[in-house]
């Protein structure tokens, strides 16, 4: 670690307003670029802010305000399959601490929209802080912590793997 370096640090402040940015969530996207998304309170409520980098993370610059990405009290996870072209973003949807209403959104062009959802619990399981990879071709484990029903934050959580296929998510969605 002697010779790490890190690059510049994204700003929490968009157009002269500053915006309260934590738990980061990064992919690499199709242009081998990176697209990080991170939660912020103040956006609206509990939106995300996506961050974009095209030097390989030397600099950031502000992309959008995600509206479509609601997020409770919790860091998501974002992924992007290169075989697939498809972007996978995993967080609860839940406006507040409850982590409940998992959502996972997926945008099929390189995360400028993310209109579509796939919810494969019911709205009350307890889904909260989660991470997605790509095991096999259109095959994704997604790992998150969790219960069936919602627990104090951050107490006796288990850790459960849903494996979940491509045409289970696409042939599945919710718009809203």
């Amino acid at each position: 670690g002697v010779t790490w370096t890190h690059g510049e640090i994204a700003s929490g402040t968009i157009s002269g307003d500053s915006y309260s940015i934590a738990e980061p969530a990064i992919t690499v996207d199709k242009n081998n670029g990176i697209l990080i998304s991170v939660r912020s309170q103040k956006a609206g409520f509990y939106k995300k802010l996506l961050y974009k980098s095209t030097d390989n993370g030397a600099t950031t610059q502000f992309y959008r305000i995600a509206d479509e990405l609601i997020s409770a009290s919790c860091a998501s996870s974002i992924f992007y399959d290169f075989e697939n072209d498809l972007m996978l973003h995993s967080t609860p949807s839940n406006a507040g601490a409850a982590r409940t209403k998992y959502r996972l959104q997926y945008s099929t062009d390189n995360g400028a929209n993310f209109i579509a959802a796939y919810r494969p619990f019911s709205d009350t399981h307890y889904v909260g802080y989660s991470q997605i990879i790509k095991l096999a071709s259109n095959t994704y484990l997604i790992v998150f912590e969790g219960d069936e029903h919602f627990q104090l934050v951050n107490s006796s959580e288990n850790i459960a793997i849903l494996m979940i296929s491509t045409s289970e998510i696409l042939n599945h969605v919710n718009y809203s």
